[in-house]
């Protein structure tokens, strides 16, 4: 009697026969998952996602298998849109007996896995990376909309963040995005930012010149942008050593790119102003970021950069009336190095009986009068964070600012 034919992925036209090469364990290529992904609805997609979660609970103490559930999962991750494609592999982890061991396990099997010098792989890994980061994030999610309803969710997290810290050596551009949010978020409200300043320390530097970079290169600048609003509020709560290299970050770029590093101070002026007060971790961020801009007029003050002095002025005005940057003021305005006029400029910020508009308006003799449309970053349609740490990575650059 003949035997059964084994199925193969390239005749897998339903979510049957699809489900079929998985439970046989057949090993799915690059194009495979993007025939699939080409092929099949979302709803068809999520129904094959949710079977090979399943599959990875009923398969548990046979890695092998397991491996090759979670090689199909991150080829379909990668070739389809993860913000899709997360939710219910997660969900239908989350139901499962024993959750956290099952997770754990998942994240040791994923950050673990082996990968060669290939671009696929090295492209591979680094969303492996980024999986396990939204992971992570989600966990922390459900266990503050649900407190308690996941079993062991806070062990399960310290394991999960001490797994990504041992990765955090990679010179991936992608998994240095995706670890400095992670971390960023997960520690935004502790005290102690163990983990974050880990990382900043690992790779603080190369990563914040990289996202600058990109910052001033018209192709990614909306969405380099974007990340850098969203996460730059961590970095301003971490410790000494992260500060310094923020500062020589921006001393750096404000000198060779004034026009443009002028653009950077006023969104990141505003985004901090316009958040919300009740946040503890952001006031701490606002009073850091006036602190910046003081060591920053400073500078520009040394070298007597009029239009620099004005950017930076307009920026300190969108926090005259935050009490938590109150010490930041009077430490600048303790300055002894700043020019007169610079001076007499910041007594009437902090002067409440001056208006924002009188200010300004003397501010302006700093620069001479130039005509046409004020100049902004490009604007572009927001991303999630994996998405977003795909594009940047993505994106080459194409002329370094010299040093």
């Amino acid at each position: 009697m003949a035997t059964a034919r084994q199925p193969q992925w390239k005749d897998a036209s339903d979510v049957a026969s699809a489900k079929n090469c998985v439970n046989f364990g057949v090993a799915a290529t690059v194009e495979d998952a993007r025939r699939v992904i080409r092929n099949f609805s979302q709803e068809q997609v999520d129904e094959l996602v949710a079977h090979l979660a399943q599959l990875f609970v009923e398969r548990e103490g046979k890695r092998l298998e397991q491996e090759l559930v979670l090689e199909l999962y991150m080829l379909l991750l990668n070739e389809g849109d993860p913000i899709k494609i997360i939710p219910p592999f997660l969900e239908a982890m989350l139901q499962t007996h024993n959750a956290d061991r099952t997770i754990l396990s998942m994240v040791e099997l994923v950050l673990t896995s082996e990968s060669t010098d290939s671009e696929t792989d090295s492209e591979l890994y680094s969303l492996c990376v980024s999986f396990v980061c939204e992971l992570g994030l989600a966990l922390k999610e459900f266990e503050k909309q649900r407190p308690g309803a996941f079993k062991n969710a806070g062990p399960l997290l310290d394991r999960i963040s001490t797994h990504l810290l041992s990765v955090s050596n990679s010179n991936s551009v992608n998994v240095r995005l995706s670890l400095l949010n992670y971390f960023g978020e997960m520690e935004a409200d502790r005290p102690n930012k163990d983990g974050f300043n880990k990382v900043i320390s690992r790779f603080g530097h190369t990563i914040l010149e990289h996202l600058f970079d990109l910052l001033f290169q018209k192709k990614s600048e909306g969405h380099a942008l974007q990340y850098i609003l969203q996460n730059l509020p961590y970095i301003l709560q971490g410790d000494n050593h992260t500060q310094r290299i923020v500062h020589e970050t921006w001393k750096f770029y404000m000198l060779k790119v004034p026009d443009r590093f002028g653009m950077f101070l006023q969104s990141m002026s505003v985004s901090l102003a316009s958040a919300s007060e009740t946040n503890p971790s952001l006031r701490l961020a606002r009073s850091r970021f006036v602190q910046h801009l003081g060591a920053l007029l400073s500078v520009v003050s040394e070298v007597n950069h009029r239009e620099l002095t004005r950017e930076i002025i307009t920026s300190l005005l969108q926090f005259r009336q935050d009490p938590i940057c109150d010490n930041a003021f009077r430490e600048i305005l303790a300055m002894k190095n700043l020019r007169e006029n610079v001076m007499s400029l910041l007594h009437k910020v902090r002067d409440p009986s001056i208006s924002t508009d009188n200010v300004i308006e003397a501010a302006s003799k700093f620069i001479t009068s130039k005509r046409g449309r004020k100049p902004s970053f490009q604007k572009c349609d927001s991303m999630y964070t994996i998405e977003l740490v795909r594009f940047l990575g993505a994106i080459p650059i194409t002329q370094r600012i010299a040093s």
